[in-house]
């Protein structure tokens, strides 16, 4: 007889509201790869993990989940795979802030004062949090608050010229976009 059980361990985080719950233990090992091939495996290997966590009854239509991965390239300290409910994200604002917090307060990242820099490689290119830092009475790290940079973007066409089906225009000519 196989016996299929499936054992995780999790926090679970928000930011503003937004939830997020963080996959401590229990994925299963992701092969090393580029952060796409290891969302590739993560989808066709491991997405039990993600519906497990994120769909009803252990989840809802909101949730978030993240699991952390050893960083892929040198610039990174830590791989992320963010999930929803419809699958996998390519990155995550409000979970970047969650991560960092917990990773500080948690002390499962090591905390500087005043500030805490987090480099996460999500499949959409690295992503800096810098978490501001304080020690508690208690001598515990505490993050006051977090931003974070994301990755860099770009024009890749300018005043495009569009007539959107549905749409009235007063002018009655195209709308100018970038793009």
């Amino acid at each position: 007889m196989v016996r299929t059980r499936l054992t995780l361990q999790t926090i679970d985080l928000h930011c503003g509201g937004e939830p997020l719950r963080l996959i401590t233990t229990g994925y299963p090992p992701v092969p090393m790869g580029t952060v796409l091939e290891r969302r590739r495996w993560a989808q066709q290997q491991a997405d039990h993990v993600r519906r497990t966590l994120v769909l009803e009854p252990r989840g809802h239509r909101d949730m978030y989940a993240a699991v952390l991965l050893p960083p892929g390239r040198p610039d990174a300290d830590l791989t992320v795979l963010f999930m929803h409910n419809e699958g996998y994200s390519t990155m995550c604002g409000h979970g970047t802030i969650a991560l960092a917090t917990a990773l500080v307060e948690e002390g499962l990242f090591p905390a500087t004062e005043p500030e805490t820099v987090i480099r996460f490689e999500a499949p959409a290119g690295v992503v800096t949090a810098h978490a501001a830092v304080r020690r508690s009475a208690a001598g515990s790290a505490e993050v006051t608050g977090v931003r974070f940079d994301n990755v860099p973007s770009y024009l890749a066409a300018r005043d495009l010229a569009i007539r959107p089906d549905g749409l009235d225009l007063p002018s009655g000519g195209p709308v100018k976009v970038d793009i």
